[in-house]
């Protein structure tokens, strides 16, 4: 999983994470705000650290490989 997101930095956008997972940007602040991914709320931005988007993507993978997306 991290050899995907070497190129990115180690707290992510919701721009980063659309990119990432290939998906609309409502998408994207649906999962952050829902806190499917875990995220930190600075003022009116989402930052999310990479760690985060790992646990999100491997438990997509634990989950008998159904994302939760």
């Amino acid at each position: 999983m991290e050899k995907q997101l070497i190129d990115y930095e180690d707290v992510l956008t919701v721009t980063d994470v659309k990119n990432i997972l290939k998906i609309g940007t409502n998408r994207a602040y649906d999962l952050v705000r829902a806190g499917t991914i875990k995220s930190l709320r600075i003022g009116n931005q989402y930052r999310i650290p990479k760690k985060c988007m790992i646990d999100y993507l491997e438990s997509c993978y634990n989950n008998d490989m159904k994302p939760a997306i």
